[in-house]
């Protein structure tokens, strides 16, 4: 697991499943390795674990 991986709240991750299921587009904004911000505007085809981390 990554050291610096932080667990998303489960409600926080049941509008990702719905934004999904409804292929809405949404706007994701996120952290890069570099620890600047990201945007972007897309739908969400899919969501999955890895070594049990969404």
């Amino acid at each position: 697991m990554n050291p610096k991986y932080t667990p998303i709240n489960c409600d926080f991750y049941d509008y990702f499943e719905a934004f999904t299921v409804k292929k809405q587009v949404v706007t994701i904004v996120y952290f890069n390795e570099n620890e600047n911000t990201e945007t972007v505007e897309s739908r969400i085809k899919d969501l999955y674990s890895r070594n049990k981390v969404e």
